[in-house]
C-alpha cells in the first residue's frame, strides 16, 4: 500500500483543530504533517527588541508558542492511540494508526503553506476554512482560499 502524506497547517484556533480531525478521519493511516506558519511581527520586533538577549527572548517566545499550537494539534491524534473517544470535543471513534510529525516555518501563512507542500511533494493538504483571524461571516478564509487557488497539490478544505 502506498502511504499518502497529508499536510495539516494549524494556526492555534480551535477551529484550524477541524481540518486535524478530518484527516484523523479520512487519513487514518496516512504520514501526517502538522504544520504552523510563524509570522514575524516587525512592529513587534522594533518595540520589544533592543539587546541581542531581548532578541533571544522573543525568539525563545515564538518556538514555544509554536510548540505549544503543535502539540495541541497533535494531541487529536494521541487521544485516538489512547482510544479516547472523544478527543478534543469530537466524537468520532479511534482510527487508524497515522505517523505524526511536525513542521514550522517562518513567513507569511498562505505562502509558507503551498511551499512547504511542493517542496516536501505531499499528496493532500487539508485545512480548515479559516482559522484564527477569520471571519466567522465568509464561507473561507484568506489563507485557505490563497492556498486553493495556488496550490497544484490537492486541498480539502474543512468547514
Amino acid at each position: 500500500m502506498n502511504e499518502r502524506t497529508i499536510l495539516v497547517p494549524v494556526d492555534g484556533s480551535d477551529h484550524a483543530l477541524t481540518g486535524v480531525r478530518h484527516a484523523r478521519s479520512e487519513y487514518p493511516d496516512a504520514r501526517v504533517v502538522l504544520f504552523h506558519a510563524v509570522e514575524l511581527d516587525d512592529n513587534e520586533a522594533s518595540r520589544t527588541v533592543e539587546t541581542f538577549d531581548d532578541l533571544r527572548r522573543w525568539v525563545d517566545r515564538l518556538e514555544a508558542d509554536a510548540a505549544a499550537i503543535l502539540d495541541d494539534a497533535a494531541a487529536v491524534f494521541e487521544d485516538t492511540a489512547r482510544g479516547d473517544t472523544e478527543p478534543a470535543g469530537d466524537d468520532t471513534e479511534p482510527v487508524g494508526n497515522a505517523s505524526v510529525t511536525t513542521a514550522v516555518r517562518i513567513g507569511p501563512a498562505p505562502e509558507a503553506i503551498v511551499e512547504f507542500a511542493a517542496a516536501r511533494g505531499v499528496d493532500q493538504i487539508v485545512m480548515a476554512s479559516r482559522g484564527e483571524g477569520g471571519d466567522p461571516a465568509l464561507p473561507i478564509g484568506s489563507v485557505a482560499k490563497h492556498v486553493v487557488y495556488e496550490s497544484s497539490i490537492p486541498v480539502t478544505v474543512v468547514r
